[in-house]
């Protein structure tokens, strides 16, 4: 799991992404990272870098974004950097999430180094066009495209898109109830693209 950021003369924002392809080419490695949507918004791919930490909040390094494509309908994006290191990727689960299962959220939160956290899939949940799950791992801003991870297989089986808030007078986040777009959901996609 990395962190994605967005640098713009108008803006700056980071946020989490996970390596689910790596393939040597010419150059290299091509590496692509899965991310959500949202975290690129409309953004220039000049703008946008991969960063790589070891258990720290400052980064060994980063590399820039060469591709982007977003995914037609959910909250996804793939981001494809060139890379002189061969990094492994996450195996993705091919089965359904399982309610109760344990799992560990991976991200980036407030854009500062690597957090882990650990929770439940708890219900499954229909939110417009991102069929979906509600996860118990508390997660906070710059989760959003991190990984979720069966804590028996270490395997990844979904991608964090959204913290739960509860409107009232004031929207409040409930960092303990985000929404996750399992891997059933994106494999097909990302075969369609060769990953």
């Amino acid at each position: 799991v990395v962190k994605v950021c967005v640098e713009s003369e108008a803006f700056s924002s980071s946020g989490s992404a996970v390596l689910v392809d790596s393939k040597k080419v010419e150059s290299g490695y091509q590496l692509s990272f899965l991310t959500a949507k949202h975290n690129i918004r409309d953004a220039k791919i000049e703008n946008l870098t991969i960063q790589f930490f070891s258990f720290s909040d400052v980064p060994d390094f980063t590399l820039p974004v060469i591709r982007a494509t977003s995914h037609p309908g959910l909250d996804l994006a793939v981001l494809v950097v060139l890379s002189d290191i061969c990094h492994a990727p996450a195996q993705r689960a091919t089965g359904p999430i399982l309610p109760l299962s344990e799992v560990f959220a991976v991200g980036y939160p407030l854009g500062i180094g690597m957090m882990v956290t650990s929770g439940f899939i708890c219900i499954d949940f229909k939110q417009g066009s991102n069929p979906s799950w509600i996860c118990s791992a508390p997660i906070f801003l710059g989760n959003s495209g991190g990984g979720v991870f069966d804590r028996s297989s270490n395997k990844l089986i979904g991608i964090s898109i959204q913290m739960l808030t509860a409107d009232g007078t004031i929207s409040t986040a409930v960092p303990h109830l985000h929404v996750v777009v399992p891997t059933t959901h994106f494999n097909g996609w990302l075969r369609e693209l060769g990953i």
